[in-house]
């Protein structure tokens, strides 16, 4: 008798009938992960620096090649990830020298992508002494520096960019967007020619982006040669720099005016129904 009095005062109880109806609300609209779990996403970091001097000798038949360096670094984590090499070299008389680095950071997120890449790179080649028995030293440096970012969406999405960059004569920062099957939707970026993509305005792009499957790509290089002979000398350096910030947001679903009619009908009935059969309960 007593447990039935004490479920029949529970029933009869506004503030459970309240608790009840927050708590049903409540599972029906939390959803069970975030929107970024949904997305799947893969990431490629790699670097590579090297220099090379060449010497063209008359008497012999085939060139010297001394290699300063050659260096390559690459990482699948979507990070924080930082890679960064540097080489240096010169010969003892000082008549060719140059050097190549580079610096890449990137943190690859759902929600988030940013990319900062640096590269730097010098040559020198001095002038050679008259009656030398080498004709000529050419001395080649490059640095390399590169993301790719794959990711899929199963929801449209909405996209930020924001992108700056400082580009030598000899250098190039470029960023990239790919959908698979549509093709590329951005290329921002400039060259050692100067060639700037369709988007020249550098600082902030958005738009949307259906449902795909994506490649964000970010390279930032530069070079530099010099060449001596027995009557000149050259120098020649290269510089890039490039940051990079993208950014995903889900893109609000606009729902369909009869579907939500329908939903929110059926709710209120089953909420009326249950308020009278409580109602009908308790007045016994």
């Amino acid at each position: 008798m007593t447990t039935a009095l004490l479920t029949r005062s529970l029933q009869c109880s506004r503030p459970v009938r309240h608790i009840v109806i927050v708590a049903v609300l409540a599972a029906v609209y939390s959803p069970a992960n975030s929107w970024a779990d949904a997305i799947q996403l893969t990431s490629h970091t790699s670097i590579r620096v090297f220099g090379v001097v060449t010497a063209t000798i008359p008497s012999s038949p085939f060139d010297a090649r001394n290699v300063l360096g050659d260096f390559a670094d690459s990482s699948d984590s979507l990070g924080p990830v930082t890679l960064s090499r540097a080489i240096s070299d010169c010969c003892s008389d000082q008549i060719v020298g140059g050097s190549s680095a580079a610096t890449i950071t990137n943190l690859v997120q759902p929600s988030t992508i940013r990319v900062s890449g640096s590269t730097t790179t010098t040559a020198h080649a001095g002038q050679l002494s008259p009656g030398s028995l080498v004709r000529s030293f050419d001395i080649d440096t490059r640095a390399f520096a590169t993301v790719d970012a794959s990711f899929t969406l199963t929801d449209p999405h909405l996209f930020d960019t924001t992108l700056t960059q400082d580009v030598s004569q000899h250098g190039f920062g470029l960023a990239t967007l790919v959908e698979r099957t549509r093709g590329e939707i951005f290329r921002r970026g400039i060259d050692f020619f100067g060639f700037v993509g369709p988007f020249d305005e550098f600082g902030a792009l958005m738009g949307t982006l259906a449902p795909g499957d994506y490649r964000l790509s970010v390279a930032v290089s530069s070079f530099a040669f010099a060449r001596s002979t027995d009557r000149s000398s050259a120098s020649d350096s290269g510089r890039s720099d490039i940051d990079l910030g993208f950014t995903l947001t889900p893109a609000a679903p606009t729902p369909e005016p009869t579907s939500v009619i329908l939903l929110g009908t059926g709710f209120l009935g089953l909420v009326a129904r249950t308020w009278r059969q409580r109602r009908r309960s308790c007045s016994r």
